[in-house]
Parts: structure tokens; C-alpha cells; sequence
């Protein structure tokens, strides 16, 4: 996603806000925005989304979170 296409992305959850612990559509938006080839899960703790990116080798592990 280029900066303008996420600036898109942003502005546009920020135009449909949602009461905390009820964010189905910022979930849902999220999710479909993930590149393919990523192994996403949803419903996590409520509305949670994790996406897993396989390496192509063993090695060390990085994890991203964000509220």
C-alpha cells in the first residue's frame, strides 16, 4: 500500500468511528486490507486480528502490535 492509498485508508476509518469494543467494521476493513499470502485470523479477544507471515527459513521472529 503506498502512503496515499494508506492515508485513504486511515481517513477513512477515522470517518466511520466505532464505540470501543464494538469494532467489527475497523476489524473487518483491516483484514481485507492484509496483502494475500498471509495467514489472518480474526475474532481474536473480540475483534482482534492477527496475520502471520511465514519466512522462507528458520531464523529470528519479529512481532508487530498496535492499538
Amino acid at each position: 500500500m503506498d502512503l496515499e492509498a494508506l492515508t485513504a485508508f486511515r481517513r477513512g476509518l477515522h470517518m466511520r468511528p466505532e464505540v470501543s469494543g464494538q469494532e467489527a467494521a475497523t476489524a473487518a476493513a483491516f483484514a481485507a486490507a492484509l496483502p494475500p499470502g498471509l495467514a489472518v485470523t480474526t475474532g481474536l479477544g473480540g475483534h482482534g486480528v492477527a496475520a502471520v507471515l511465514t519466512g522462507a527459513a528458520p531464523g529470528p521472529a519479529v512481532m508487530l502490535r498496535a492499538e
